[in-house]
């Protein structure tokens, strides 16, 4: 065709992001795990039918901050990827528990940790939520939030490092035969104080475990939205 104009662009990765950053204000760039869950998804339709609205209440607020489940079933969600649980399972379920304070249980948070035997009376005197599976080398602790699933986790580990407990003592007087029925007392009141005053461990940020920083390296942005930048680039360059 005689008299028509060629341009070609070339548009890298790069530079189509340095774009959308500088049409976007800060505010509306978010991450995708977040804003790109659609409302009425599958895991919607499987939480609409949940007996316990206080269970599924929650599992939509782990969606919302954590995107959507790795594995679903009829009364379970599922994520393998929040904070440094193994797992993490919200179930159709609300079990009513009265220690430290009045609340319910339906949120399983896990992590690979070896209980010593001396200790598993310690931890069931602290709580009826700590699930203890040597054979499979995992501890789970079963509350209403992960912040508090975290406290307990953690709670657990400091116990088996002797944070708590003076392990060399209480073995010697394991050994000697002695009464160590004491000390029950005594971690019951710690992992009280703990939950009570919410002492989360370092590795645990109850606003935001994953993404600390608002811009995600990846952007939703709309169909339209994307066509217009483009358009607009090109349009331009060519003027």
């Amino acid at each position: 065709m005689v008299g028509a104009r060629v341009c070609v662009i070339k548009l890298t990765r790069k530079k189509l992001r340095n774009i959308i950053m500088e049409e976007f204000t800060e505010d509306k760039i978010f991450p995708a795990k977040t804003d790109s869950i659609e409302v009425g998804g599958e895991h919607e339709g499987i939480l609409s039918a949940w007996d316990h609205q206080d269970a599924a209440s929650y599992a939509r607020a782990l969606v919302k901050q954590y995107g959507p489940p790795d594995e679903m079933s009829k009364n379970r969600l599922t994520w393998y990827s929040i904070s440094m649980f193994n797992e993490t399972t919200v179930i159709d379920e609300s079990i009513p528990h009265a220690s430290p304070a009045p609340h319910r249980d339906f949120c399983y948070s896990t992590v690979t940790q070896h209980v010593p035997k001396s200790l598993l009376q310690f931890i069931n005197a602290a709580s009826d939520s700590i699930i203890v599976d040597n054979l499979k080398g995992i501890v789970t602790a079963r509350c209403g939030d992960i912040g508090a699933n975290a406290i307990t986790l953690n709670f657990v580990s400091d116990l088996i490092n002797g944070k708590i407990i003076e392990m060399g003592e209480l073995r010697k007087k394991i050994s000697d035969g002695e009464d160590v029925s004491g000390y029950s007392l005594n971690v019951k009141n710690e992992y009280k104080k703990r939950i009570s005053g919410q002492e989360y461990p370092s590795w645990f940020n109850p606003k935001n475990t994953q993404d600390q920083n608002p811009i995600s390296e990846s952007l939703i942005i709309t169909e339209n939205q994307l066509t217009k930048l483009i358009k607009n680039y090109i349009d331009n360059i060519i003027d």
